[in-house]
């Protein structure tokens, strides 16, 4: 088997290692791997993370803290909290019991959407609930 082989059964191996690792992992992660692929010029082949993305974050910026271990950093919409005043630097956001969730587990865009729309008056009437132990925030779809 060649560079090429070895390349393809690597990436085949981890997007296996994806599936058991993550819960209900969505397809985008599943497919986060490509190979750059040896040549007769360049005797090296090599399985990364895709660093860009067309839509949305690349995998090496959310899968990092996964791979490489540390915490991750805030979203977009955290950091707009956090501007906001509405959610201390050291905590997250992670849905409620309460909060409907998407096929994969995550809550959906319509609700980050309304973090981003919803005025800072009304972002004063949230009914957040904080654990200061666990660094986490807690919000719940009917607090938009």
């Amino acid at each position: 088997m060649g560079l090429n082989g070895t390349a393809k059964k690597v990436k085949v191996a981890e997007q296996r290692e994806i599936k058991k690792v993550f819960n209900n992992p969505t397809r985008y992660t599943q497919n986060s791997l490509w190979i750059k692929w040896a040549r007769k010029t360049k005797l090296e082949a090599i399985v990364k993370l895709k660093d860009e993305a067309f839509k949305g974050t690349p995998a090496t910026k959310y899968l990092s803290p996964q791979l490489m271990g540390g915490g991750r950093k805030h979203k977009d919409f955290e950091n707009l909290l956090i501007s906001r005043g509405q959610m201390p630097s050291d905590m997250y956001a992670v849905p409620s019991r309460t909060m409907k969730l998407n096929q994969y587990g995550n809550v959906s865009n319509g609700v980050i959407q309304k973090v981003y729309v919803t005025g800072r008056k009304r972002l004063k009437e949230l009914t957040i609930t904080v654990y200061l132990w666990t660094h986490v925030l807690i919000f719940s779809e009917r607090s938009f």
